[in-house]
């Protein structure tokens, strides 16, 4: 019973989350900070008390009072979060703590006493709890997304005067077992996981892997005079911009990517690179600096929610005066992503902020098949 109810509560916090995540996606940066009146929350302020209380709950969550100490609970609810990125990776980070945490339990712990405040709960009551509250915030998140954009919105359940033709297909099927949830998980983002992308490698469908490097990284690596400069590849797949770079005397260059398949494939086709620059990692939890990091079909494959971190964590990576050089998509795709696509337009609201944007414009020296789509730039930190 235990096992079941712990598979069956991880949906229904990943569906709380998948909700928020899909109201994100909706929003533009100035929406994350709007306020119905002085006395309301706005979205940015309720992921920072919900990032406070996921790490105060799930923190050591067996052994220790969930009303941590060196909580700050009031501080939640003030202005922390200045920027979308900010707001991003606490919301990714509070969910952290929760998976984390569950995942540890099972069925010889599962009688643990667990205190809140000194008030004693079950384990089941404990995580009751927090589902409750956590999908009482999500509401509203939800909710306020809906008001900001109005008849733009994009619903995330059955919308208005769809529920006939919904009941009709429901009830059109013969009975089964599943989970409510798994009908609205399956979606482009919520997708987007290591194991997507391991198996995508596997597979061998990698589309986007055009087999070398592409051309106006190329030529900006062959101009380029001191060998000695760090060089991080996020991203990198098959990695043929690292495999040029190395090959071309810069030593100091390293390969990050989520999946290991595509590492492994590296290791094969470059037998002499050092197994220490071959980082397999989420790039979002990476640490380090870096003189030049390249960006190569990695920007595209990310949840478009998620472009404000991957920004200002770039900064982050870099060196003062460092520099963000690569290719961005310059058109929208039919299908949905990945890739998602953007514009000229948007690169520059985006980047702008966090970069001097020596060059953002159309790549002259692009490949034939994607000759006037792609964006060539270099951003100066």
């Amino acid at each position: 019973m235990q096992l079941n109810y712990l598979a069956s509560v991880q949906k229904q916090f990943r569906y709380a989350k998948l909700l928020g995540d899909q109201t994100f996606a909706q929003l533009q940066e100035q929406d994350f900070f709007w306020q119905f009146n002085p006395e309301s929350n706005s979205i940015a302020i309720i992921v920072n008390h919900l990032c406070g209380n996921m790490q105060s709950r799930w923190t050591d969550f067996l052994y220790s009072d969930g009303e941590k100490e060196w909580r700050n609970r009031d501080r939640e609810f003030e202005d922390i979060i200045k920027t979308s990125a900010q707001l991003v990776d606490s919301w990714e980070r509070g969910w952290t703590y929760l998976f984390e945490a569950l995942a540890t339990l099972n069925e010889d712990n599962f009688d643990t006493p667990i205190y809140i405040r000194n008030q004693e709960h079950t384990v089941l009551e404990a995580i009751n709890r927090q589902l409750g509250h956590y999908s009482y915030h999500v509401g509203q998140i939800v909710f306020i997304g809906r008001m900001i954009k109005g008849s733009d919105w994009k619903s995330l359940s059955i919308p208005k005067g769809g529920s006939a033709a919904y009941n009709a297909d429901k009830f059109s099927k013969e009975k089964s077992k599943t989970h409510f949830t798994e009908e609205f998980m399956e979606t482009p983002e919520s997708k987007l996981t290591d194991d997507y992308w391991q198996n995508r490698y596997k597979a061998e469908q990698t589309a986007w892997d055009v087999g070398v490097i592409s051309r106006p990284i190329k030529e900006y690596l062959d101009q380029l005079t001191d060998k000695n400069i760090k060089i991080l590849v996020p991203g990198a797949g098959n990695a043929h911009e690292v495999e040029y770079a190395f090959q071309q005397g810069f030593k100091n260059v390293y390969l990050l990517d989520w999946a290991k398949q595509p590492l492994e494939n590296f290791k094969k086709r470059v037998s002499d690179f050092p197994e220490e620059q071959l980082i397999q990692s989420d790039f979002f939890k990476h640490v380090g600096k870096y003189d030049l990091i390249i960006e190569q079909t990695f920007f595209c494959a990310l949840p478009p929610y998620r472009r404000h971190q991957y920004v200002e964590h770039m900064s982050r990576l870099l060196e003062s005066t460092g520099k963000l050089v690569g290719l961005l998509f310059n058109k929208t795709f039919e299908k949905e992503g990945p890739p998602f696509g953007g514009s000229l337009e948007e690169y520059h609201k985006l980047f702008g902020p966090y970069f001097n944007l020596k060059t953002m414009k159309p790549a002259y020296n692009s490949i034939e098949p994607r000759m006037g789509s792609e964006v060539f730039f270099i951003g100066v930190k």
